[in-house]
């Protein structure tokens, strides 16, 4: 399988990803599979984020001659739209009326109308924007680059800003629920936010914490940091669990699993954690370099940035 080229700046970017996501594996056993690949989806350009909602999968992408999102029908696996978008596009919300790119190296978000599939808007955020979510009617931009926390309005395209920690080493990452939006820093902590004052009202401290990103389902806040996971109870904002997985950066919830994805010098690895136990009872093999995880439509999607593909895997499969 031919591996794909990518432009200079993207190299870089992804060689800072691997230097801090890349985990050895000579001292790991890799266990049966879980789960396997029900689908290898091919793509336009090698992938840096994907995206899922409203029955709709947009994978983000960079290739010779710019960056772009394509949109793949999840009945048949196809792509069926590609939107050219901003610089280095690297994750992806999506909601009724738009799907919202973030863009790190322009310092942008890219907002796509789903009936057209064209760009409405570009609107400017903070530097370096990585993470991103929706939450009490706003979209919410995660800045890698300084203190802040972007907070789009949908129906004026307009930005408050709200103060967190301090930058992360590369990527902040970004996630809601429980009424709050819950921010990764650069100090060893994770900030809870008020959507309704726009306010810190929770610092949340994690020993040798944040490389990675954050998913929240019913019961949880978790989030992924190299070579662990850690849960967060949202009632009490403390720390309750510290997991332990090969390697961890793209992290998300389904069918009462938290599923999280990173890179080691074999290739990729998809952990499966039962929050039942906090532990991992399963690892899948994967092809090439994945840094990217995404749940919905019934499966986990994983794009493999060297091979130019989206892996749609059966959480059920054994």
């Amino acid at each position: 399988m031919d591996r794909v080229r990518r432009p200079l700046g993207t190299s870089i970017v992804l060689l800072a990803i691997a230097t801090l996501t890349l985990v050895p594996t000579g001292a790991l056993a890799r266990q049966p599979s879980l789960a396997r690949p029900i689908g290898r989806i091919r793509l336009g350009g090698a992938p840096t984020g994907v995206g899922v909602g409203v029955g709709m999968i947009w994978v983000t992408e960079v290739t010779d001659t710019g960056a772009q999102a394509e949109r793949i029908n999840p009945r048949t696996n196809h792509v069926v739209a590609t939107v050219l978008v901003g610089a280095f596009p690297v994750r992806v919300a999506v909601d009724r009326h738009a799907v919202w790119v973030t863009n790190f190296d322009d310092n942008t978000v890219s907002r796509i109308n789903p009936a057209t599939n064209t760009v409405v808007a570009t609107i400017p955020v903070g530097p370096g924007p990585f993470g991103i979510g929706l939450a009490a009617g706003a979209v919410w931009v995660a800045n890698s680059g300084d203190t802040t926390v972007s907070r789009i309005n949908p129906a004026t395209n307009t930005v408050a800003t709200v103060q967190v920690g301090a930058p992360p080493p590369l990527f902040r990452g970004l996630g809601t629920g429980h009424g709050a939006v819950w921010v990764t820093n650069g100090d060893n902590s994770v900030s809870r936010i008020n959507p309704a004052t726009n306010r810190v009202v929770a610092t949340v401290h994690i020993d040798n914490c944040c490389d990675g990103e954050i998913a929240v389902d019913r019961h949880a806040v978790w989030v992924s940091n190299q070579t662990t996971v850690t849960r967060i109870d949202p009632h009490t904002n403390r720390v309750v669990a510290t997991i332990e997985v090969p390697a961890a950066f793209g992290i998300g919830v389904l069918r009462h699993a938290v599923w999280v994805v990173g890179a080691t010098d074999a290739g990729g690895l998809l952990s499966r954690i039962n929050p039942a136990t906090n532990s991992v009872t399963r690892t899948i093999p994967l092809d090439g370099f994945t840094a990217a995880l995404a749940t919905g439509e019934g499966s986990v999607w994983v794009p493999t940035f060297d091979f130019q593909l989206l892996y749609r895997i059966d959480p059920r499969a054994e």
